[in-house]
């Protein structure tokens, strides 16, 4: 139970409790509690694992969950807490919580979803006007996607209360959450935070580092490919390193990765590298004695490093500090700001000209001093 929850009276409590066993007690003396019960258990399983729950026979729909303790535990130990109850009384306590739940979140979500409405008339951030009329074009030019986006983020406490074990406080939550966020804040009012309409897969721990780790070996791969002088290589492992730097950085905004956040303003630090030395190298190629650079460059492996920040705007560096062949340290605050824009990248290429004409000159360059 969480914390925020024990300050609840005990006449709150009874107070529902009360109406739950008119309507138990109603249903019955009706005969129909075999078949609603068994119609909650098929509908919430439904929502909560979205296949094989048997058209809502009991039977099957205990079979989709094997691995949940079932109602009957060995031990209050193994079960979830869903309040403070007698165990006779677990099963109501459990579905009376989660109708408590279910309409304080319906209200609040669809407090929220007034405001996304409110927006829609620019009454409220220009960004938020243009986040929900984004939102709407992507519910008419991608309705499946939109709506898939809308049920998935509406049903997901459902989902999670199921699957941990929590059944009938999930059979409690769903018919007041799926109103409230489908119609809140969390329905139509997600529409202004989907991208291109498709909302970005929830990644674990593990996917999202192997998700930012791969945009840095993206960004290897391009350095590689400005050593050797084929910049248009480059350029598409930089298009293919900024796309999962976007979902990454998307991915980032869930709560449980608030830990690892920062390995994406590490990737954006090695994207905005390989992309400062792209437009360096095309820059060179603009200006007088800028093909001779590009041989030196490619001939003795040099690669451009702008994330640094010196007093001069291009220094010649030997091999240092990790990089197996020499680098031009250019001036661009370490990097911190961003890449290089292509006005300045045009500023600085006549400075690089002249800088590896001084080294050549001066046969600096790896083996030329031999």
């Amino acid at each position: 139970m969480r914390a925020s929850d024990r300050g609840e009276g005990a006449a709150s409590y009874i107070a529902v409790l009360l109406l739950v066993a008119v309507v138990v007690a109603a249903v019955a003396v009706s005969g129909l509690g075999g078949r609603v019960s068994g119609g909650i258990g098929s509908a919430v399983c439904q929502v909560a694992s979205g296949a094989g729950c048997g058209g809502g026979r009991p039977a099957v729909a205990d079979a989709a969950g094997p691995r949940k303790a079932p109602a009957q535990g060995p031990g209050p130990q193994e079960k979830p807490d869903d309040g403070n109850c007698y165990d006779w009384l677990d099963w109501a306590c459990g579905l009376t919580d989660g109708i408590r739940r279910g309409t304080v979140n319906a209200v609040k979500d669809v407090w929220d979803g007034a405001t996304f409405v409110t927006c829609l008339v620019h009454i409220c951030s220009h960004q938020g006007f243009k986040d929900n009329w984004s939102g709407l074009k992507n519910l008419v030019t991608d309705p499946v996607g939109s709506g898939k986006a809308i049920w998935e983020e509406s049903t997901e406490p459902i989902r999670d209360d199921w699957t941990g074990g929590h059944k009938m406080r999930a059979a409690g939550l769903t018919v007041p959450t799926i109103l409230g966020r489908v119609f809140g804040s969390k329905g139509l009012g997600s529409l202004g935070r989907l991208p291109h309409g498709r909302r970005v897969p929830r990644l674990d721990r593990k996917a999202f580092v192997d998700l930012t780790d791969g945009v840095e070996s993206r960004v290897f791969d391009g350095d590689a490919a400005t050593l050797r002088g084929d910049v248009g290589a480059a350029e598409e492992h930089l298009r293919k390193a900024e796309e999962d730097l976007a979902k990454a950085r998307e991915a980032a905004k869930d709560k449980d990765l608030l830990d690892e956040a920062h390995r994406v303003e590490n990737a954006e630090w090695y994207v905005n590298r390989l992309k400062s030395d792209i437009l360096l190298r095309k820059a060179l190629l603009t200006v007088p004695g800028g093909q001779e650079a590009t041989a030196l460059l490619v001939k003795h492996r040099v690669s451009i490093e702008a994330t640094h920040q010196r007093d001069r705007m291009v220094i010649y560096q030997k091999e240092h500090a990790g990089l197996h062949h020499p680098y031009l340290k250019i001036d661009n605050f370490h990097g911190h700001a961003g890449p290089l824009s292509e006005e300045q990248a045009r500023r600085i290429a006549p400075l690089i000209v002249a800088e590896l004409k001084d080294v050549d000159e001066h046969r600096e360059f790896p083996g030329q001093g031999d």
